[in-house]
């Protein structure tokens, strides 16, 4: 197994062009008192990892150059409504955010157009992520979201008794396991196991559909159905008292928090981009403690390993 060190390395190494760019682009942040940066139609269409990654890097960039401004360019004509919309919300930041709908954006404008569309590109690797926050010396980076997002997610938490831990069980349709769904019976025993209303409660994130057996364990409660929206159940990920659940675009706002997080990505899915993002590690090179993603399968006994690991941190 390579040591933490040697996966900082191969992170780095695969940032090289963010590397290379990242003085110029500063300097131009410096001049100009904002970050700019671009999302690409062309290159790859809008996902809500991607966003809250790029959104990231640009708070980062913003901590890098002493500005409070962020202007992000989405260029292209495909868009519609609902992903406007995911745009507006994943893009609420204790910042100053203006957001440009733009045909067109010179792809030496804004961040991180040297790296687009070169050989293993895409907004959803965290290789940028790493190499801002090794700069910053930040570990682990954390989304700043406004505080009134902030207060709304303390608000939900606060309303239970004892421990929350934020979950995300990824159903997408015509996918399986070996896509890394999740498998809804285990988590099912799990929480039947574990949840404790008053002391240990669950709240689902996400829209995804759910089993009923999940659902009428109780102390699990959906998100959804209480009416939250999309920006404080993604606020809330990085504010409870842990995260559980399945490599998916909630889970960034996991990752890119304070929170202790186990995440689970079946062995055989998206084998070389894990391969590219962790090497042989359990973790990001810029995660905290208790902070980690499994490649297994999410079994029973495996759940509560992890709920064992991330409650780790609520002795300290």
């Amino acid at each position: 197994m390579r040591s933490d060190s040697s996966v900082a390395r191969t992170t780095v190494e695969t940032g090289a062009t963010a590397a290379a760019s990242m003085q110029d682009m500063l300097d131009r942040v410096r001049r100009e008192g904002a970050v700019h940066s671009v999302w690409d139609l062309a290159v790859e269409r809008i996902s809500l990892g991607g966003m809250l990654l790029l959104r990231q890097e640009a708070e980062l960039l913003a901590q890098l150059g002493g500005v409070r401004t962020l202007i992000l360019h989405i260029a292209g004509e495909d868009i519609d409504a609902r992903q406007r919309q995911l745009v507006e919300c994943t893009w609420k930041s204790s910042y100053s955010v203006e957001l440009r709908f733009e045909r067109f954006c010179s792809p030496d404008y804004a961040w991180p157009s040297a790296a687009i569309g070169r050989s293993g590109f895409s907004y959803q690797f965290f290789d940028r992520v790493a190499l801002l926050a090794a700069a910053l010396r930040q570990r682990p980076p954390q989304l700043q979201w406004p505080s009134e997002i902030t207060k709304q997610a303390r608000d939900l938490i606060s309303r239970y008794r004892g421990r929350v831990v934020a979950v995300h069980l990824k159903n997408v349709a015509d996918q399986g396991p070996e896509q890394s769904n999740a498998n809804q019976a285990a988590w099912a025993e799990f929480f039947a196991r574990s949840a404790r209303p008053g002391a240990l409660n669950f709240v689902l994130l996400g829209s995804d559909a759910t089993h009923s057996s999940v659902t009428a364990v109780p102390g699990i409660e959906r998100a959804v159905d209480l009416g939250v929206p999309l920006e404080i159940q993604l606020a809330l990920a990085g504010h409870a008292d842990g995260f559980l659940g399945m490599a998916s675009g909630i889970c960034a706002a996991a990752v890119l928090s304070q929170s202790p997080y186990i995440l689970f990505k079946h062995p055989s899915h998206h084998i070389d981009e894990m391969q590219r993002e962790l090497g042989e590690s359990e973790h990001f090179p810029f995660a905290g403690l208790h902070q980690q993603v499994w490649r297994r399968a999410d079994t029973v006994d495996r759940l509560v390993r992890a709920l064992a690991e991330i409650s780790l941190s609520w002795a300290t």
